[in-house]
């Protein structure tokens, strides 16, 4: 199944335009407002289910073109027994949207936009502790990896055998993602860690005042904060058992050998800013920790968790695991990155060095066989390492005909977007321009002093020196400058 072709009319900037697609990899490219997002946009309105669109309009009246009360999108979807099957969805000014009637078999669709910070995944750097439950979309993707295996979902019990998450399957899948990209990031292993907690009251304690709910939520927060301070602090990690979760409890103060190295609770409360009483009724109640498999990548300048990666390092990984996720959601009998989708990628350059631009197309090709991507750019170098015959330009007029696969970054730079001289900044061509000018008047005032006035020399020589001054500091150029110049005044 993929999609074929989209069809938009008055929809924001096209009065009427169909893109033809094809099954595998397609980049649209062209300048900012050209539509690029507006496609992918109508795609998801097009295609996508209530789930899928989360909190996204589907289409709205500024997406009506102007002068124009209705805006329509269809979408011709290809099934795999080359059936063809239509869906539209039209816009009148004022109303509601409204979907073809019949809907069958929807594929997959999945959109992941350059300004949303993929999957949430940046998002969490500024969540609060207690709500990464719902928001840290790395725990997640951490999680679905360890018990993929299972054909679990998200978010049900994690298995306790430590070798699941590293089956054949799974170390295959993210030694390929980190090893694409950073050759140096390929190995990894897993460590559970403590992402939440709560007190609960120990009920063979004496029976004491119960701690006040402020006070409860105060030793979350100070547990939580007081394990992430004191793990870089040790030669070792805490020793977290690999379960769901670990009850600390205050008969566990007492460390037996060969028991875990684990956090002992009159160490975590010692320091803990509430009144002596307030600490003594704490040590009638154990903590719960709730535990996530983490993945730690080895290198050369240490041991890393994902969060402490890069921006595009994170971006990538995200990207490609929340994929092969929402992959195996959708089709749970499918190994790894096999399932079925249309992914929509907006701006796929995003975060990403030049280098990494290079191999993203590939990448995905190769990890996510079956889906089929459109995505949009504005890199030469992602222009450079996709076919030509999966290349879409926005504009009519822009042939992609003259790409052979061989063409320079230049070439692509100058002859499909546009950049005149890309060899050179703007700065050098301003003073190449400012620089011909006035010794071309020179020369012309030295034939026939009559052909140029003073005070068109002078203005030709102001703009030249003002346009080298960023590419040299001698001081023997600006001295001679300065003497034509007083010349020219004296003529």
């Amino acid at each position: 199944m993929h999609l074929q072709s989209l069809t938009l009319t008055n929809v924001r900037q096209f009065d009427q335009r169909t893109f033809k697609f094809q099954p595998g990899f397609n980049l649209l490219i062209g300048e900012n407002g050209a539509g690029k997002t507006t496609i992918l946009r109508g795609l998801l309105a097009a295609l996508g289910s209530t789930q899928q669109m989360g909190r996204r309009p589907r289409l709205e009246d500024n997406d009506i073109r102007l002068r124009s009360r209705l805006a329509e999108i269809s979408a011709v979807i290809c099934h795999s027994n080359n059936t063809v099957e239509a869906f539209q969805l039209q816009k009148t000014l004022w109303e509601p949207a409204k979907r073809s009637a019949k809907r069958g078999n929807l594929p997959l669709i999945l959109l992941y936009s350059s300004n949303e910070a993929i999957c949430s995944a940046m998002k969490m750097k500024s969540a609060r502790r207690l709500r990464k439950f719902y928001s840290d979309s790395f725990r997640r993707h951490e999680e679905f990896l360890y018990s993929s295996e299972n054909n679990s979902s998200p978010g049900t019990a994690i298995a306790t055998d430590r070798q699941f998450g590293n089956s054949n399957s799974v170390r295959k899948f993210v030694n390929k993602v980190l090893s694409t990209f950073s050759p140096g990031m390929s190995k990894f292993y897993w460590r559970f860690e403590p992402y939440e907690c709560s007190l609960v009251h120990d009920e063979s304690a004496e029976k004491k005042t119960p701690v006040d709910s402020e006070i409860q939520k105060q030793a979350r927060a100070f547990a939580m904060r007081w394990f992430d301070e004191h793990q870089p602090r040790r030669k070792r990690p805490f020793d977290w058992p690999d379960q769901t979760k670990v009850v600390l409890t205050p008969a566990s103060s007492e460390r037996r050998r060969g028991d875990r190295d684990l956090p002992q609770l009159r160490d975590i409360w010692k320091d803990i800013p509430v009144s002596s009483a307030d600490r003594e009724r704490l040590s009638s109640y154990s903590l719960e920790v709730k535990l996530t498999p983490r993945i730690m990548i080895q290198r050369k300048i240490g041991t890393l968790s994902l969060s402490q990666l890069s921006d595009g390092e994170q971006r990538l990984f995200s990207l490609f695991v929340d994929i092969a996720r929402q992959l195996s959601i959708k089709n749970p009998n499918e190994k790894i990155g096999f399932g079925k989708a249309i992914v929509l990628i907006d701006e796929i350059d995003v975060h990403l060095h030049p280098k990494w631009q290079r191999r993203i197309v590939p990448a995905l090709e190769d990890l996510l066989p079956n889906c089929q991507f459109i995505a949009t750019t504005h890199s030469p170098f992602v222009i450079q390492a996709t076919p030509r015959h999966q290349i879409t330009p926005i504009d009519p007029k822009l042939s992609t005909a003259h790409l052979d696969g061989g063409n320079s970054i230049e070439d692509i730079a100058e002859d499909i977007q546009g950049v005149s001289v890309p060899q050179r900044s703007t700065r050098a061509e301003k003073l190449s321009d400012a620089a011909k000018e006035y010794f071309t008047l020179l020369e012309m005032r030295a034939a026939d002093a009559q052909q140029v006035t003073p005070d068109e020399l002078r203005t030709a020589e102001r703009s030249y020196r003002e346009a080298s001054e960023p590419f040299t500091s001698d001081p023997a150029l600006h001295a001679l400058l300065k003497v034509l110049a007083m010349e020219n005044k004296a003529q």
